[in-house]
């Protein structure tokens, strides 16, 4: 075998990294530093720590990173750069700071970089704050700083950062003081504008895109159809669609989406059939669009349509679909209706099945057909609900009051969007007045910080106001030998509390 020099080093790992071999990459890397006397160079380190970010394994990183002291590359920008991109994927934010901190002359990259591993983990005023540095230090920004900035400034708004206002004073300073931004740059702009409702800058946008050529990429078009109908404005919404030469199934659907957002129904099913007669075929979300939209009519005659075509089209199974029609019939059918659906798809898998009724919290049916005998006599065991009843569904939901059933699945999936959150659970808390009230159980990030008050209201600003968590407790979460948290512990922690409320 001829000589391994550090060229033939870097293109052996260089082209395994390139085509999706990574973990061979680093394999060969170590055998040859073991037995050959290779001096790796700044492309080396760079291919090797784009190979541990990739497999996201921080400890061969960190490995690596330690020869890079010791040879002397840790100044090097290159070395730098993809340092700390690995270091952002496996999301050691600390560590990829101090990284960023010894780079003598930062770059875009750099910056960039550093900013969308801080965005990963919601570090939103963070990013915020190393833009601000970016732009004292007059570094460029190029395309990506600029798309990787908007996408943090909607997420400051999306996850109710104190900041936020300052975030889309920012965004409205940037928009336009770039004069080329590309199809994707325009997209994350509209999107801001869409969830914060900026019609004027929608509008504004919307010339910029036509004077750069946009005025008919499907892409560009579908964000601002989305724009315009969560500003109520349907009818540019129209406009927009009825210039597109080519449409996709994304565009009527982002048309059926608007009309149903702004409650006029009959016009989404108009869309829909008009969609259908063009040579397009419904996707899931369609679907599910639509069936929401028959709901809302209580139209037992178009959710059987629609009903049928999903049967025809295959998405009987799809449990996105399935829900929003599980939703059709519980609003368009009678009681006697709806049993009589569910048994239509009882040939459907089991799990689906039960997702469908899960969705809306449905325990009593999936007992219908459960029958258990006696091994003695082989009669039938009532079900009366003490001498058998499903257990494990029942204690993920919280009954609060006579009619009030809260998932604390779906409220623990709202809490996790805190930023400072990094594990919770959530369990009833035993009420003289309620019943039940939820008490939610959080254990914060290290150097985080966060009130009760914060958390419920968060939970306030996504959910009904009688799902929110009535108590947060912080701290550790009990744990099994596997890493399960012990429920049954917390419940003795609510148990021992007491009462909330007093009779």
């Amino acid at each position: 075998m001829p000589e391994i020099n550090t060229v033939s080093l870097n293109t052996i790992i260089t082209t395994m990294v390139r085509n999706g071999y990574e973990r061979q990459a680093l394999e060969t890397y170590d055998s040859i530093m073991i037995h050959e006397s290779v001096k790796p160079s700044h492309i080396t380190f760079a291919t090797v720590f784009s190979a541990c970010g990739a497999l996201l394994d921080a400890h061969c990183g960190r490995r690596n990173h330690g020869l890079v002291i010791k040879v002397g590359l840790d100044s090097n920008i290159y070395v730098g750069n993809a340092l700390l991109c690995m270091y952002s994927k496996c999301g050691l934010n600390a560590d990829a700071f101090r990284v960023f901190e010894d780079i003598r002359e930062p770059n875009e990259v750099t910056f960039t970089t550093m900013m969308g591993g801080l965005s990963q983990t919601n570090q939103v005023k963070e990013a915020l704050e190393l833009f601000r540095l970016m732009l004292r230090k007059g570094i460029r920004v190029d395309s990506v700083s600029l798309s990787t900035i908007l996408g943090i400034c909607a997420k400051g708004v999306s996850f109710g950062s104190e900041d936020h206002g300052e975030a889309v004073e920012l965004f409205r300073k940037m928009q336009f003081q770039w004069q080329h931004p590309d199809r994707t740059t325009l997209a994350i702009i509209l999107s801001s504008c869409a969830e914060l409702g900026l019609l004027e800058a929608g509008k504004q946008v919307h010339a910029v895109s036509q004077k750069l050529g946009f005025y008919d990429d499907v892409y560009v078009a579908s964000s601002l159809i989305n724009v315009y109908s969560k500003c109520g404005k349907m009818e540019l919404s129209e406009h927009v669609f009825s210039k597109l030469s080519e449409l996709d199934v994304v565009c009527w659907n982002s048309m059926i989406a608007g009309f149903s957002i702004n409650s006029l129904e009959q016009d989404a099913l108009a869309f829909f059939k008009r969609m259908r007669r063009f040579g397009f075929s419904p996707s899931e979300f369609s679907f599910a669009t639509i069936a929401s939209s028959c709901a809302k009519l209580s139209s037992l005659f178009q959710g059987q349509q629609i009903h049928a075509q999903i049967v025809k089209d295959g998405y009987v199974d799809d449990v996105f679909v399935g829900c929003s029609q599980t939703t059709l019939q519980l609003d368009s059918y009678t009681v006697l209706n709806f049993y009589i659906s569910l048994k239509m798809v009882d040939n459907s898998p089991d799990g689906t099945l039960a997702k469908l009724k899960a969705r809306q919290g449905v325990l009593q049916i999936g007992m219908e057909g459960l029958d258990i005998k006696d091994p003695v006599t082989m009669k039938s065991v009532p079900a009366d609900a003490k001498t058998i009843e499903v257990k494990d569904r029942s204690k993920d939901i919280i009954i609060s009051g006579e009619e009030t059933y809260i998932s604390t699945i779906e409220l623990e999936s709202v809490i996790y969007n805190h930023p400072a959150v990094f594990e919770v659970a959530v369990v009833g808390r035993p009420d003289e007045c309620w019943g039940e009230t939820p008490c939610a159980f959080v254990k914060l990030k290290e150097g985080y910080n966060a009130t009760e008050e914060e958390i419920i209201q968060l939970c306030q600003k996504s959910l009904p106001h009688v799902m929110a968590p009535q108590t947060v407790v912080f701290g550790d979460l009990p744990k099994t030998s596997t890493g399960r948290t012990q429920r049954y512990v917390l419940r003795e922690k609510t148990k021992a509390m007491g009462s909330l409320y007093k009779i």
